[in-house]
């Protein structure tokens, strides 16, 4: 984040939200300016089709209705914007 911030890199991959994020903890840290940078999609899927895996299918069951519970009492949505919101 730094050192595209103060060129030094031209492109950095990465996914948009935990770039975002990143953003977000180096405005919080007054650590410094944050310039404008053009995203352009390398990938064509569907960008909010992320899957995560699991060997246990005792695990994914268990994450699966925590991430119901929470979505349905919106703390997956605080969560997010916790981390998002600037």
């Amino acid at each position: 984040m730094k050192l595209l911030n103060f060129g030094r890199y031209d492109v950095v991959l990465s996914d948009r939200y935990i770039f975002k994020y990143f953003v977000k903890q180096m405005m919080l840290m007054n650590a410094l300016e944050i310039n404008e940078v053009d995203e352009h999609i390398f990938n064509i899927t569907n960008l909010e089709d992320y899957r995560p895996v699991f060997r246990d299918k005792r695990v994914r069951d268990d994450f699966n209705l925590g991430l119901k519970k929470i979505k349905e009492n919106r703390t997956f949505q605080k969560i997010y914007d916790n981390y998002m919101e600037p």
